[in-house]
């Protein structure tokens, strides 16, 4: 349950749906926890509503983009009973019904589940994944992003308080900064972003030819062709350009 709605989810999505909670605890407590700071201070205080309403969206959006994947996932599998209906299927119809009530009730995807499916089957079912796997990953990018800049302008403002001698102040906001970055959710999104970003470097890393190595055969034809001239003329100046134009064409 979140707020006044139920939900019947997967653990990835109950996953997501307690990050959506932490981050608004995360709002409640900024407010809590400036409640005196604020007074008499109007930047602090718009730095720190800021960070509460942005808090209160990031945690919105994400369960809203989980939401979202679970509605058009039934929507793919009742448009795809409706194709194999007007063919006549009714196989296909009893096997995807058959995969909506499965997924009503636990509301999972696995792997395993989209290699054992038909094809039509297998490409629902990839999407969702697709889907949801984005959802984790893009709310940890975000919230990296909002608790850096959160804690990069109290920075900011702890220099200048300090500048005007409001010590206690500054302190205040020094113990907030070393707060909002030591937490559990900050450090495990950027754990997160990291291993993806390595992820990613490595995939990358994979998909670039390897360095040419060994005879000619594992060398490029244009490559070979360019050294073949090359040796063919070197300490050669005095062989006529049109004859060397003239045999370049014949090797092409």
């Amino acid at each position: 349950r979140y707020g006044d709605t139920e939900y019947i989810v997967s653990r990835e999505v109950a996953m997501t749906l307690r990050t959506a909670s932490v981050l608004c605890a995360m709002c409640l407590m900024a407010s809590v926890s400036y409640a005196q700071l604020t007074d008499g201070n109007a930047e602090l205080t718009r730095l720190r509503d800021t960070y509460t309403k942005e808090s209160g969206k990031l945690a919105e959006e994400e369960i809203s983009a989980m939401t979202t994947a679970q509605e058009s996932f039934i929507q793919a599998l009742n448009k795809l009973e409706a194709t194999y209906q007007t063919q006549g299927n009714l196989d296909m119809i009893l096997s995807v019904r058959t995969e909506k009530e499965r997924f009503e009730k636990d509301r999972t995807v696995t792997d395993k589940d989209a290699a054992s499916a038909m094809p039509d089957l297998q490409t629902i079912r990839k999407s969702y994944m697709d889907m949801t796997s984005k959802v984790p990953l893009n709310t940890a990018r975000r919230l990296m992003a909002l608790v850096s800049m959160y804690e990069a302008n109290l920075s900011r403002l702890q220099t200048q308080i300090t500048k005007e001698g409001d010590i206690p102040t500054a302190q205040s906001i020094k113990k907030e900064r070393e707060s909002v970055l030591s937490l559990q959710e900050f450090i495990d999104a950027k754990n997160k972003v990291h291993e993806a970003d390595a992820e990613a470097r490595e995939v990358k890393s994979a998909a670039v030819p390897a360095v040419i190595s060994g005879g000619p055969s594992n060398i490029p034809a244009k490559v070979q062709i360019q050294d073949k001239i090359a040796k063919k003329y070197t300490g050669k100046p005095d062989v006529p350009v049109r004859k060397r134009f003239k045999e370049f064409i014949n090797l092409v």
